[in-house]
């Protein structure tokens, strides 16, 4: 049985919950979760008022706190693939405005700085928020490629300075869905596996649209968000008892007061209240 925590120091993984195992797990290989959220890490708060291509660790200014968070979150991603050979990583969340593209793009920047050639790839191709993070133009993506209308190189481009190859959303029509949903987004997957170190995918949140849940056959992990004030804990919940046949690298707490693990065990008790509706510019 995989045991992703075990990579971890000894003192990180005794703070950690378990994931816990059992039957019904359709990946030969991992765990069941509980619905207890398995806390990896936490991202501290980012101001609101900064444009989404200054949010990333790249950048100059980025705040000491948020590129060793994400050092530490790209270590124990790194510990995954050497333990365990998992590469595809699929980042999504309960409800929108929980900060998975922010998360994700962070990640990607910092493992293409350590680690090599990284991909991220925009799945969620109803927000399509990728490319704004990056600070890079909309241009044709993933679903004219996997409509075969153009080739992965035509669509592929490496963003500078942050060092990632970007697989952009594209334009959705109404077979995009489910060409994400079906065996041909699993085999393009498979195919890059080996080419890149990384591919991290952005996905839809989990709760509003099913294209999240779908995609996850195309990863061999995925990495649940939740952010502070922000995501009820029902919602989180409800996510991980939808994942619960799938592979979890665990739950990550965005937009926290530290990265302490208190802060993973103080939202442990946070109210079921609904979220607010976010806006494009609370995607962080």
């Amino acid at each position: 049985m995989i045991r992703l925590f075990e990579s971890l120091p000894s003192a990180a993984a005794q703070r950690l919950p378990s994931l816990a195992s059992g039957p019904g797990s359709q990946r030969e290989g991992f765990e069941k979760p509980r619905v207890e959220p398995p806390w990896l890490s936490a991202v501290p708060s980012v101001d609101a008022a900064v444009s989404p291509e200054l949010r990333l660790v790249s950048c100059p200014s980025a705040p000491p706190a948020q590129m060793e968070s994400f050092r530490l979150l790209a270590h124990r991603m790194e510990s995954l693939r050497r333990d365990q050979g998992a590469n595809r990583l699929i980042v999504t969340s309960a409800v929108p405005g929980d900060g998975k593209t922010f998360v994700a793009s962070n990640l990607a920047v910092t493992l293409a700085r350590q680690a090599g050639a990284v991909l991220l790839v925009d799945g969620d191709v109803r927000g399509a928020h990728l490319e704004q993070a990056l600070g890079v133009p909309r241009q044709s993506g993933l679903a004219e490629v996997l409509r075969g209308d153009i080739t992965l190189s035509q669509a592929l481009r490496k963003v500078s300075p942050h060092g990632v190859f970007l697989l952009g959303a594209g334009d959705m029509d109404p077979h995009t869905p489910d060409l994400l949903a079906g065996p041909r987004f699993v085999d393009f997957l498979r195919e890059l596996k080996d080419v890149f170190r990384w591919i991290i995918l952005d996905s839809p949140p989990l709760l509003p649209v099913v294209d999240a849940l779908a995609m996850t056959k195309a990863a061999d992990a995925a990495l649940l968000i939740a952010r502070r004030d922000h995501t009820p804990r029902s919602a989180i919940d409800g996510a991980l008892r939808l994942l619960r046949s799938h592979p979890i690298a665990g739950v990550v707490l965005n937009d926290a007061e530290d990265r302490s693990a208190s802060s993973y065990y103080a939202y442990r008790s946070y109210p079921n209240r609904p979220p607010h509706t976010a806006t494009e510019s609370e995607e962080k």
